[in-house]
């Protein structure tokens, strides 16, 4: 695999830094860091990064007048340099392109399409092992970028089933995995009796409690993980770099989440749900997304007819 190319962070705030710096490190690139203006501007002169990511509230200088500066001179005129901003307004967007920024990315940071949104900034010589498509840079990169953050607004826990967003975001982590070189698992959790919720306590129980799960299991996983609804009863994981005995241990955790969700304080009383899961993994049930959906489907399906298992991995016996 060809070494990733080194992108410039410019970002004054530490816990800013330190998530930017984890997400890029996890996706492979060299990272410069800068916590001013002027230590940018030698960093690029010096360096020639293939990228800038560039906040624009900096303690010396703001950002879209380092941006000017760096767009003035002969050694970094060239190098892309994408906004950061907590204030993503539609004069802000402006300021910044007018200065010769290609595009912009809002705070906080949609951490999961945080690397596709960059990539798409990335010059074309440096792309020569990626292989899912990048927005085209230029006037069309701003449109795409507005696209992306729009979609990114999209709650998958609140709002309705849609897997139609669901594979497109697992189409693009089996890409990343492929690319990378990691296991990547899917898994189905199935909860038991849900229509007894509304039984209860009508339509509005059983959607209270349901978003109050997505946003538990949500806490109770990593960044990088998936979390969305998939049907009326079932929520779908996407796990990036874990295999399918990994996901096994993930999904014990899973279960006490789902029991200790009905036992909060704000929980009205209602019939104690049981959870069922299916586990699909990458590379080992498919490549697809249309395999492993299936195929996770399939072992929730399993695990649902069996009075023993209540978590069957696909190919188990």
């Amino acid at each position: 695999m060809n070494e990733r190319p080194a992108i410039l962070v410019v970002e004054d705030h530490p816990l800013n830094m330190k998530l930017v710096r984890s997400l890029l490190t996890l996706a492979g690139y060299r990272i410069l860091e800068a916590e001013n203006a002027r230590q940018a501007l030698a960093l690029a002169a010096t360096h020639r990064p293939a990228l800038i990511l560039m906040d624009i509230q900096l303690p010396d200088m703001d950002g879209l007048e380092a941006t000017r500066l760096l767009k003035n001179q002969k050694e970094t005129k060239d190098i892309p340099v994408v906004a950061l901003t907590a204030h993503a307004m539609p004069d802000d967007k402006g300021k910044a392109k007018e200065v010769g920024c290609v595009g912009y990315i809002s705070k906080p940071i949609d951490t999961r399409n945080f690397i596709r949104i960059l990539e798409g900034y990335l010059p074309p010589e440096t792309r020569k092992d990626l292989q899912e498509p990048t927005p085209a840079m230029g006037e069309g990169a701003w449109a795409e970028e507005e696209k992306d953050q729009t979609q990114a607004s999209f709650d998958p826990l609140t709002g309705p089933p849609n897997k139609n967003h669901i594979r497109k975001h697992l189409d693009r982590e089996l890409k990343r995995a492929s690319r990378r070189g990691y296991p990547l698992s899917v898994l189905l959790l199935g909860l038991e009796d849900v229509q007894g919720l509304e039984a209860k306590g009508g339509p509005q129980e059983e959607d209270r409690f349901l978003k109050r799960l997505g946003t538990a299991l949500r806490a109770s996983v990593r960044e990088i993980d998936f979390v969305a609804r998939y049907g009326r009863d079932t929520f779908l994981l996407i796990l990036p770099y874990t295999d399918g005995k990994e996901a096994l241990i993930i999904a014990e955790r899973l279960k006490r989440v789902v029991e200790e969700t009905q036992c909060t304080p704000d929980a009205s009383p209602s019939p104690i749900l049981g959870a069922r899961m299916g586990i699909a993994d990458y590379p080992a049930q498919g490549a697809s997304p249309e395999d492993l959906l299936n195929k996770v489907e399939i072992a929730l399906g399993r695990a649902r007819n069996t009075q023993e298992d209540r978590v069957k991995v696909f190919g188990d016996p």
